[in-house]
């Protein structure tokens, strides 16, 4: 009697340390998501331009930053319709009067890519983190049912139409030696019907079917612009980008025919670990 006594003292004590004692495993998988260190914080705009900036463009130029980025780069860009370059730190307030003369409070998003692109300020912004090797799709138009478009070569024009299609910028970045961070933004089209495709998901062990569409990329387009924090890049189009990628990528909404918008992407803050993009 003695010892069954014994023995249930012994197997109660057993299943009590087997319940109480939670696996390291487990607990990680039950921790709530964390940001990631290595990720890079970017606040990222649309604004609608002033619409007398036109005959007045120099006032905006005058303080951007364009030979940061390469010349032959700059000439491509223009040859397409679109003009970029880094206004440094703080913006001034010329900038900031251009960007959203009202000086109305800015509108704010954490929202996808989906989101409307301006508000009734005429200044849309949201803030994003990235992740090395990943990106982001950066909505620049609405779905148009035909795109005829004039893409400038190093032959010249040339002439294509898309049907069903989507501007999209896509953001990625990645670090430099000397510490700065790269933006990395490359205009696509998105076009088509969509077609549905079987997809792996983030964890790799299950597939589903997901619309996607044709994609023609720039890549000869890519702006990549080294930033400290604080630093932003701006790009928006030529007053006379007609048919060629700047006036679809940055014409505003059909409430403001004839306006023009531009997308201006802070790097708001660097990864809090130096472990980012291979380093």
């Amino acid at each position: 009697m003695r010892r069954l006594f014994a023995l249930l003292l012994a197997l109660l004590a057993g299943c009590q340390m087997f319940v109480a004692a939670p696996t390291p495993a487990a607990k990680s998988l039950l921790a709530l998501a964390q940001s990631s260190p290595d990720a890079v914080t970017f606040d990222i705009y649309w604004a609608t331009l002033p619409a007398d900036l036109e005959t007045d463009e120099h006032a905006l130029w005058s303080y951007v930053q364009e030979d940061r980025l390469p010349a032959e780069l700059r000439r491509r860009l223009m040859q397409n319709g679109l003009r970029g370059g880094i206004v440094g730190g703080a913006p001034p307030e010329k900038i900031r009067d251009l960007l959203d003369p009202q000086r109305t409070d800015v509108v704010q998003s954490t929202t996808a890519a989906s989101a409307p692109l301006t508000a009734a300020t005429g200044v849309k912004r949201r803030t994003r983190q990235i992740k090395p090797g990943d990106s982001v799709e950066l909505q620049a138009a609405e779905v148009l049912p035909e795109m005829p478009l004039l893409v400038g070569g190093a032959d010249g024009l040339s002439g294509a139409t898309y049907r069903n299609v989507q501007p999209i910028y896509r953001l990625r970045t990645s670090s430099t030696t000397d510490g700065r961070i790269e933006v990395q933004l490359t205009p696509e089209l998105h076009y088509g019907t969509p077609k549905w495709r079987m997809a792996v998901d983030e964890t790799g062990m299950f597939s589903q079917q997901s619309p996607t569409r044709d994609v023609k990329l720039f890549s000869e387009l890519q702006i990549a612009a080294p930033l400290v924090a604080g630093e932003m890049l701006l790009v928006t189009s030529l007053p006379d980008s007609g048919g060629r990628l700047g006036h679809y990528f940055h014409q505003a909404d059909a409430a403001e025919p004839g306006r023009r918008k531009a997308i201006l992407i802070r790097l708001a803050e660097p990864p809090k670990t130096k472990l980012f993009a291979g380093e």
